[in-house]
């Protein structure tokens, strides 16, 4: 799929592309499955310049933990592949807030969207920032799948959190060909 549609910009490559543009991000890496049809996956970000990793299907979580490491981050930021819509500018300020109140030690994650919550104000522009540190913790305390598959969940529940809610309230996530179409739309009106 292209976004915009005849762009020849592959959804993923945009959402690359944006992330390159955020001052205060070193790296783009896109950690996929082993799986053989996430090769494509594994290729198209390697073609559109960011770092690529395979490895477990569901325990997402050890993929995160795994990269971070290799890589000595010391802050993550995690953006989903079906939030096409994420913008440099949110993440740059999410990203900001996160350091200012990590810097004071007052939280441990920050993330903009609460859609497990049935919040889905800025579905579609989720993004999540959390220390090297939170990460290593989480990884090394959360056995269940579905905290392992979903990252993030148990580090909202149990650790210190900051909500700043999405600048953009209407938006969508992208899981099927009417989302898709809905965010061929929002585009060509944010563009």
């Amino acid at each position: 799929m292209e976004l915009p549609p005849g762009s020849g910009v592959s959804v993923l490559g945009r959402i690359i592309t944006e992330l390159k543009k955020c001052k205060n991000v070193e790296q783009v890496i896109v950690a996929t499955t082993e799986e053989p049809e996430d090769t494509a996956v594994y290729l198209e970000a390697i073609k559109y310049g960011a770092g690529a990793y395979r490895g477990s299907v569901n325990d997402v979580l050890s993929r995160y933990y795994i990269v971070a490491r290799s890589v000595g981050a010391d802050t993550i930021v995690r953006i989903t592949g079906d939030c096409p819509l994420i913008t440099a500018e949110i993440v740059e300020d999410l990203v900001e807030d996160f350091l200012f109140y990590a810097d004071n030690e007052f939280v441990d994650i920050a993330y903009n969207t609460d859609c497990a919550k049935g919040d889905m104000d800025g579905d579609g522009y989720d993004c999540e920032v959390f220390s090297f540190e939170t990460l290593k913790k989480t990884h090394n305390l959360v056995q269940s799948a579905h905290n392992r598959e979903h990252v993030t969940p148990w580090m909202r529940r149990h650790l210190r959190v900051l909500f700043v809610p999405s600048p953009e309230p209407e938006g969508c996530s992208l899981n099927t060909q009417a989302d898709y179409e809905r965010i061929c739309k929002i585009y060509a009106q944010r563009s």
